[in-house]
């Protein structure tokens, strides 16, 4: 293959996977965000640094749950890890906190023994 070739092949393979991105920001809005689409999108955010090279070193140091947390807040750009480990961690805190929450509302809530 030809470097021309190649380079038109990468062109059309980034071309197609910026459509993809644009499609899943349009059908996954802020605050009506699909898991899928949260973990696409992170992805997608990976990818695309990883592409052109301007990714945070921080970046290599993301495991799936980070990704989904990065995909979350897409198009959101965090200046650093440290604002990124704050937003992550108040996040999980959230759910942490929600969970709890239901567990104890199940408890307080006897369900009758013949449902």
């Amino acid at each position: 293959m030809t470097s021309g070739r190649a380079d038109s092949a990468f062109a059309q393979a980034r071309a197609a996977g910026e459509a993809a991105v644009s499609r899943l920001a349009r059908f996954n809005e802020p605050g009506r965000m699909s898991l899928a689409g949260a973990y696409a999108l992170g992805y997608g955010t990976l990818g695309l640094a990883q592409i052109d090279d301007d990714g945070p070193d921080w970046y290599n140091l993301l495991d799936p749950l980070d990704t989904l947390m990065l995909g979350t807040a897409f198009p959101k750009r965090f200046a650093s890890m440290y604002e990124f480990a704050n937003a992550r961690d108040r996040v999980a805190g959230a759910v942490a906190r929600h969970r709890s929450r239901q567990r104890h509302r199940g408890f307080r809530t006897p369900v009758p023994a013949d449902q």
